[in-house]
């Protein structure tokens, strides 16, 4: 009698715990966890709220933990047919400003034979807050011997 009356229980409790979910409407829809946006916010890159100095720093530290891990700092050729295996010389302390509230800070560097190179560092507000690089653009310098005469 105590296992048949047990079973009893067991059976009315699924059935009416399967029936709840079923009355549950949540079943298959999609739920947005999105936050809801006024009608006139945009998407726009939030503008870096960090100094000049901390930004060069941040540039900084990129190149020495890059030749840290690598071994040098090596990046793509201007042409895009080699890498290039480059050494920095100096960083800008002063940015620029660049479209989409980013910003842009200058690296100078040395390769092979001596050749110079300016690589422009393309800074933007990051997701989690500080700043992040999104772009570097590399361009050959000309040589001081060859712009000295």
């Amino acid at each position: 009698m105590k296992k048949s009356t047990f079973a009893l229980i067991a059976i009315v409790g699924l059935s009416l715990g399967a029936a709840a979910i079923e009355d549950d409407d949540l079943n298959g829809q999609m739920v947005s966890t999105d936050a809801a946006r006024q009608a006139d916010e945009e998407d726009v890159q939030a503008v870096i709220q960090e100094s000049d100095s901390d930004l060069a720093a941040f540039v900084r530290d990129y190149i020495a933990k890059d030749c840290q891990l690598k071994g040098a700092f090596f990046i793509e050729s201007p042409d895009g047919k080699k890498i290039l295996r480059l050494k920095l010389v100096s960083i800008e302390e002063k940015t620029k400003t660049a479209p989409g509230g980013a910003k842009t800070i200058t690296a100078l560097f040395t390769g092979a034979a001596g050749k110079r190179y300016e690589a422009l560092f393309y800074l933007q507000s990051a997701s989690f807050g500080g700043a992040e690089i999104s772009k570097i653009e590399l361009k050959q310098k000309p040589d001081l011997k060859n712009s000295s005469q």
